[in-house]
């Protein structure tokens, strides 16, 4: 029998861990403030935390990962609930969505714009962010607010803006075009609130993307970094096109050291997305590979992504096949498992070395992989000890592409 006082005891922790799990439950969840735009701002102000604007719209695939991967992490749901109201907006279907968007420039999605109680912008992020990255972010406006670190945008919703503008904001995006650059021509301040939205949001001609990157690093300190990045990136990637046909590497690689500071942390996946843009459009394979063995950014699983990739695109270049083992003998000594040696092991078949192609598949086939990839290793083992099998067998390259855009 349980004396009264233990029993009790037990009652009462019980009762206590309930009460916990449901009140951590209900903290880990964000909480959509459900109200007017204005109607957020005024609880912000009044509970003397920032707004957090989600601008999405149905169908967004990031939009639906953030919402249900990020928000309901609890560190998220915690901080947010603490330090902001959050509300959000559907920007084609909500006349207050179509406003911000139209405000803030919004083009790229889900874009989540913090403001103070006052109205002013803290930050914009754009894009799908993971927990690890999107709380540093919260953390950092918030401390940017109570610091009084806020961008030049004004408060008000309501702006003023050129109908060619307004037409662009529609679905099919058409606008003057004539009435778009008499405008731009008659501008002499770039730095003001509605020039950056027009510049940022819309598409530009030579001499107004000129504009725009002469302007960049004060537009994104003025305004929003993100945003800025976002725009010189098609911008960037365009030219580094037109580059790679004169094979003016010099030139591309002014342009990368000018406008890198732009992408702060971001930077070193964004320079392997310019250089690809790069080697791809001059179609000098042997210095891309070069480029990529001494680049100390590419790790174990770029370069076998890498040396897949290539192999597809240069399928009888036996000067490119044969630099590629030359990606891995002096990176990184880890255990090597199926990729490497899969990938060791095509590059061999397709030079001919018969006996290193064999040791490399065997290898490979000591390691768990996908069961299409385990039958393409049997079937090239089995090609490898039959001489007639071989002259006709063509390995099957993997599939690791790595994505760069999305973290």
């Amino acid at each position: 029998m349980i004396p009264e006082k233990l029993y009790m005891k037990k009652i009462l922790i019980v009762f206590l861990l309930a009460f916990a799990n449901i009140s951590l439950s209900i903290a880990q969840e964000t909480k959509f403030f459900d109200g007017s735009f204005i109607d957020a701002l005024s609880k912000a102000k009044a509970e003397n935390k920032l707004l957090l604007v989600d601008c999405y719209f149905e169908g967004c695939m990031p939009c639906k990962e953030m919402e249900t991967r990020v928000f309901p992490a609890p560190g998220i749901g915690n901080y947010l609930n603490t330090n902001f109201v959050a509300w959000k907006t559907d920007v084609f279907k909500e006349e207050e969505g179509k406003l911000v968007a139209a405000k803030y420039g919004i083009t790229g999605f889900p874009s989540y714009i913090m403001l103070d109680g006052s109205g002013k912008v803290v930050n914009i992020t754009i894009g799908f962010t993971s927990e690890k990255k999107f709380l540093p972010i919260l953390q950092a406006s918030v401390a940017d607010a109570k610091s009084g670190n806020v961008k030049n945008f004004t408060s008000s919703l309501k702006m003023e803006f050129p109908s060619f503008y307004w037409d662009y904001r529609k679905t099919d995006h058409k606008f003057d075009k004539e009435a778009c650059y008499k405008y731009f021509d008659a501008q002499v301040d770039w730095n003001n609130e509605v020039n950056f939205i027009l510049l940022t949001a819309m598409p530009l001609n030579e001499k107004y993307t000129e504009i725009y990157l002469s302007n960049a690093d004060l537009f994104a300190k003025n305004y929003s970094r993100m945003m800025v990045r976002n725009k010189i990136l098609g911008i960037m990637q365009s030219k580094a096109k037109k580059m790679a046909v004169s094979n003016d590497a010099v030139a591309f690689d002014d342009m990368k050291n000018r406008y890198k500071t732009i992408f702060a942390d971001e930077w070193t996946r964004f320079d392997k997305i310019f250089t690809e843009v790069f080697y791809n459009a001059n179609k000098d394979y042997s210095a891309f590979v070069k480029y990529v063995k001494n680049n100390p950014a590419y790790d174990s699983d770029d370069r076998i992504s890498f040396a897949n990739s290539l192999m597809q695109t240069n399928k009888d270049d036996k000067a490119v096949l044969e630099a590629l083992p030359a990606l891995f003998l002096e990176k990184d000594n880890t255990v090597r498992g199926f990729d490497y040696n899969y990938t060791m092991a095509v590059i061999y078949f397709k030079l001919n070395q018969i006996e290193k192609a064999g040791l490399y598949v065997k290898a490979a086939l000591k390691f768990n992989s996908k069961q299409n990839e385990l039958a393409n290793a049997n079937n090239m083992l089995q090609a490898l000890e039959s001489p007639e099998r071989s002259k006709i067998y063509r390995p099957i390259g993997l599939m690791r592409q790595k994505s760069l855009l999305i973290d």
